[in-house]
């Protein structure tokens, strides 16, 4: 019986326009949703999502998104979501010439100046699926020769299966399973799994493999610290990186995306070692590279 009420056009308006008022503003964004389909006792699956900032710039949509409810605390300072399942969406994030973020209002609504009441997000599973995901920086030049631009990042075919995602005082956690994804400049990556932590100022890597079709890599621990995200423009000089390899087979054209200075060097090699420092100034510790069938360099 409550099915066949939720196919009345009138009652599924009445239940969209509840679900779109009540998310948005939880998340302070205009939301819009095409139908609701409840899941008995503790989710629904949403259907045709849209999600708008206040200058009606569209930052989310997605064909399908399915959300199964954990807890909720009456102060809406936490909430705990068993499952969220996210069918084709597509995600932009822009920061204009004066530095706005068009995500501004979802960033102000999931933050209080109230420290005692900072907003508390748990997620245990999450899939994504068939995803693409633009991020802009219209205060950093737009236009690279080569490589990964920082400030024009367009992945495509992006899917991810993942748990215990946390977010918290400016800080996020996720335990990644699987990732997959294509960037425009033609990185692919075929495989990714970790498990992530970052700050404003660093992103940490534990259990890290990493596969792309010519590196397989694979590390303890992979750390990026920077002043702030704008460093990635300038990914060699200002990115401090610190890493623990385990025995990876590692080709230059995989790290010329991000260091194009190595473009024309089309070599691969197996690397073992802790390295410490920026690309243009680090030091390796322990270090193992073997190159072809004999030659191999060991030392610091």
């Amino acid at each position: 019986l409550a099915y066949v009420l939720l196919q009345i056009p009138a009652v599924q308006k009445n239940l969209t326009d509840i679900v779109s008022e009540k998310v948005g503003s939880l998340i302070g964004m205009h939301i819009e949703i095409g139908h609701v389909v409840p899941i008995p006792w503790d989710g629904l699956v949403l259907k045709d999502v849209i999600m708008t900032n206040s200058q009606n710039d569209t930052v989310f949509q997605s064909a399908s998104v399915k959300a199964v409810l954990d807890k909720l605390q009456l102060d809406s300072s936490f909430l705990s979501i068993k499952e969220i399942a996210l069918s084709k969406p597509m995600i932009c994030v822009e920061k204009d010439s004066l530095g706005n973020l068009n995500i501004a209002s979802l960033l102000d609504a999931l933050s209080s100046s109230d420290t005692s009441s900072k907003f508390h997000l748990q997620i245990h599973e999450i899939s994504v699926r068939d995803a693409n995901v633009h991020y802009r920086d219209f205060t950093e030049e737009q236009n690279a020769e080569y490589g990964v631009n920082f400030s024009n990042v367009a992945l495509s075919k992006l899917f991810i299966q993942a748990h215990d995602f946390s977010m918290y005082d400016g800080n996020y956690a996720l335990a990644i399973d699987n990732f997959s994804c294509e960037e425009q400049s033609g990185l692919k990556i075929q495989y990714l799994h970790t498990l992530a932590t970052i700050s404003d100022t660093l992103i940490r890597c534990e259990d890290l493999s990493i596969y792309t079709p010519q590196t397989k890599l694979s590390a303890q621990h992979f750390a990026m610290k920077y002043a702030d995200f704008s460093d990635f423009s300038d990914f060699c000089e200002k990115v401090h990186l610190s890493a623990n390899l385990h025995r990876s087979n590692v080709t230059l054209h995989d790290i010329s995306y991000f260091a194009s200075s190595l473009k024309e060097f089309p070599y691969s090699c197996t690397v073992e070692g802790e390295m410490e420092g920026t690309i243009s100034d680090f030091s390796i510790e322990n270090l193992h590279i073997g190159y072809g069938r004999s030659s191999q360099f060991v030392g610091s």
